[in-house]
Parts: structure tokens; sequence; C-alpha cells
């Protein structure tokens, strides 16, 4: 059981246009959008990471708990909808901020990976007797 208190995480896939037919799991919503009004892409941020949909759904909760999420409900979500070119926009501005972090993360984990180094290296050494610790302990 979710508790208002909670977080839930919320899963978003996009489905491919050419997908097979097919029947979906009764714990999954489909949700098809006006391509016109709103980018598929764009949508799938907001529900995924934006949090404003699971926080207006939890609002609008009588109970204290979250079992089921209706499409009635989800239908009664209101969402920010820019024109497209600037949900474009935005999506770009994302994505190169994204890549950005992804880059600095990626730093963050090799250094990381070095310090990691350094200290087996460093502990080797002073079990080993190949540097003299004693001075520094006391």
């Amino acid at each position: 059981m979710l508790s208002k208190q909670d977080h839930l995480e919320v899963n978003c896939a996009l489905f491919p246009d050419d997908a097979e037919i097919g029947i979906l799991h009764p714990c999954l919503m489909r949700i098809q959008v006006n391509p016109n009004m709103v980018l598929s892409e764009y949508l799938a941020l907001l529900i995924q990471d934006g949090g404003i949909v699971l926080l207006q759904l939890q609002l609008m909760s009588n109970a204290t708990t979250i079992d089921v999420i209706y499409s009635d409900s989800l239908k009664a979500v209101r969402l920010p909808l820019p024109p497209i070119q600037e949900q474009g926009e935005i999506l770009a501005w994302i994505s190169q901020e994204t890549k950005k972090l992804d880059i600095l993360l990626a730093k963050v984990r090799v250094s990381i990976d070095l310090l990691r180094e350094y200290r087996t290296a460093l502990i080797t050494a002073a079990v080993t007797g190949k540097i003299d610790v004693r001075e520094e302990v006391a």
C-alpha cells in the first residue's frame, strides 16, 4: 500500500507505431495522444520523471493509499502543454543537459574506481611493510 507521503516509481514507455496488436496486461494503461497537440516523448517525460501526474493522482485520491489508477482518474489530470515547437525545445534542452550530467557522472565513477584502487594499494603497501605508517598512527 502506498501512503500519500511515500514515493511511487512510475514507469512509462513509448510503444512503437509498428508494433503488433496485442493485449495489454491489466496493470498497464495505454495512452494515445493527438500528435498535433503533444509529443509522445514530452508526455512520457511528464509521466516518468516530472512527478506532476502522480502528485495529482495522490491529491485526487480520497483514500490514504492508491491501489489502482483508473483511466477516469488519469483523464482528470491536468498537464502543462506548451505549443509543439516549445515541447521539442524542452526535450532538446533536457537531452543536452542530461548528456552533460552523464559525462560528469562517468568522471565521478572513474574517480571513485581510482580512489578504491589507491586505497587497496596503500593498504597492501602498509601490510607488506613497503611503507612505514607507525609514526602516522601514533
